[in-house]
């Protein structure tokens, strides 16, 4: 299989100017993953740039958009880059996966995060995950009060 020229795909986090551009899409993509959301919260958070929007291009198709935030852990005093929706539109390549996860780990580099994490029951993001080095094996369990 050949390798996609990097021209053809591109990661990019949305500018708070471009997310009315975006909105409907953006707010389907987390309410599929999250189910349903304070909108106009989400929306403050991303305009306020507390959350960020990252789309993922191939082959010049918006092929997947991702949300994350910056979490800081009280304990540790760590900062973790926290992906918490992925949403793909169509079928994508691994390089895209893999350029996500890269672009996403520089940013969460410069803004000194020691990590990136996600929350997922999606099998696929669980698979593209730990192939690009994650590990899969801590558990997240929540307990309705």
């Amino acid at each position: 299989m050949e390798s996609q020229n990097k021209e053809e795909m591109k990661v990019l986090m949305l500018d708070s100017f471009l997310i009315q551009d975006f909105w409907d899409p953006i707010k389907y993509s987390v309410e599929t993953c999250l189910g349903p959301i304070d909108a106009e919260h989400l929306l403050t958070k991303i305009l306020t740039n507390l959350n960020q929007v990252w789309i993922a291009f191939e082959e010049n198709q918006v092929k997947a958009i991702f949300t994350s935030c910056i979490v800081e852990d009280d304990v540790t005093n760590e900062r973790t880059l926290l992906l918490y929706s992925a949403y793909g539109f169509a079928k994508s390549s691994d390089e895209l996966w893999f350029e996500v996860v890269k672009t996403m780990k520089a940013y969460a580099k410069k803004v000194g995060c020691k990590q990136l994490a996600a929350y997922t029951k999606v099998d696929k993001v669980i698979k593209k995950l730990t192939e690009a080095g994650g590990n899969a094996e801590v558990r997240y369990v929540i307990l309705e009060v």
